[in-house]
């Protein structure tokens, strides 16, 4: 009997936790049918952040960055 397990990262802005304008990024990790969350402890404006692809838009300053950060994640 196959044992087969479903796994899947994604990285999510939290509006209702900003600090001072700016959102925490959680890294969410989603294993069978449980799902457990985890800050990244990276901060950015909700506005510069791109659902669909899970990264920061390139208009944001530090994007480059926060971007390579969330890779090595």
């Amino acid at each position: 009997m196959k044992n087969i397990q479903k796994f899947h990262l994604s990285f999510r802005v939290v509006p209702t936790r900003a600090v001072n304008g700016l959102c925490p990024i959680y890294l969410r990790i989603y294993l069978d049918s449980k799902r457990t969350e985890i800050s990244t402890r990276l901060y950015i404006h909700a506005k510069q952040w791109d659902s669909k692809t899970g990264q920061v838009k390139p208009s944001c300053p530090d994007y480059n960055h926060i971007n390579t950060r969330l890779a090595d994640i």
